[in-house]
């Protein structure tokens, strides 16, 4: 019986989410024409700003897996190849090797259309990587680089890429919620 509630919160926690996250978007799409439906990176760090204040209230801390999935959400729509880089070594410095972040990985592996191959290699970025010591962090600089690549969407209408960006920090919020939930569960049901 106990499990069942656990379920049905995290669900509701879930659609809480989600909602907030579209009613977000709705707010900013909606302001404009019909040529310009898409949220821009600034509009996205006020989404991802929006989503982190959320769990901050209720677990009253930051938490490490949603400030990464948002991270790997602006990398997306990042303005230039700089900014991108420093969005993915942020993310990596969230949630590299935390548990779960294979989920997350491939959330924001599936949302991007990547292929099994690319997400393999992303997520043992991820999971599998010691960047220590000097030479260590060297290399944590490269891998980085080849990481934010993958990011980089130059074909793309600002549409499209809006579109990324969203299905990545929302997909990659809900590959992190079952990790969240474990650690911080009880702070939810209250």
């Amino acid at each position: 019986m106990n499990n069942e509630i656990i379920i049905n919160n995290q669900g509701v926690l879930e659609q809480q989410l989600m909602f907030a996250i579209d009613t977000a978007y709705a707010e900013i799409v909606t302001k404009k024409d019909a040529e310009h439906q898409y949220v821009t990176y600034h509009e996205l760090q006020a989404i991802c700003h929006l989503v982190k204040n959320f769990f901050i209230s209720r677990v009253g801390e930051p938490v490490k897996a949603v400030d990464g999935a948002c991270e790997l959400a602006l990398a997306v729509l990042a303005p230039d190849t700089v900014t991108r880089l420093n969005h993915v070594k942020m993310a990596y410095s969230f949630i590299g090797g935390l548990a779960g972040v294979g989920a997350i990985v491939t959330a924001v592996g599936l949302a991007l259309g990547w292929g099994a191959g690319i997400i393999s290699t992303i997520t043992a970025f991820f999971v599998g990587t010691s960047f220590t010591g000097p030479l260590a962090l060297g290399l944590m600089g490269l891998a980085a680089v080849g990481v934010a690549a993958y990011f980089a969407f130059n074909n793309d209408s600002e549409i499209e890429r809006s579109n990324k960006a969203m299905r990545v920090l929302k997909d990659g919020i809900k590959g992190a919620l079952p990790e969240i939930w474990k650690e911080h569960g009880q702070k939810f049901a209250k």
